[in-house]
């Protein structure tokens, strides 16, 4: 959420519900596969396409979150801790 909500390129585990709010294959990775994780990783870093994908992405998921009240629901949670 936390890096959606400032539009910065993002890659994720295919586990629990990050694959859904991520919302794009393309930017997920299996966390026991090393190399899924270094390719993901090595291709945010230097393939600025990639990284202007995933940061295209990131924004219309911010968007997508903001319109079902996810992202409000998850600074209520931080604001109670």
């Amino acid at each position: 959420y936390e890096s959606l909500y400032i539009e910065k390129p993002v890659v994720c585990s295919n586990v629990t519900s990050l694959p859904e709010t991520i919302g794009d294959e393309r930017f997920v990775f299996k966390p026991l596969d090393k190399i899924d994780i270094a390719d993901k990783v090595e291709k945010l870093y230097f393939d600025e396409n990639y990284r202007n994908d995933s940061r295209v992405n990131a924004i219309k998921m911010k968007n997508e979150l903001k319109s079902n009240d996810s992202i409000k629901t998850v600074y209520s949670i931080y604001r109670s801790l």
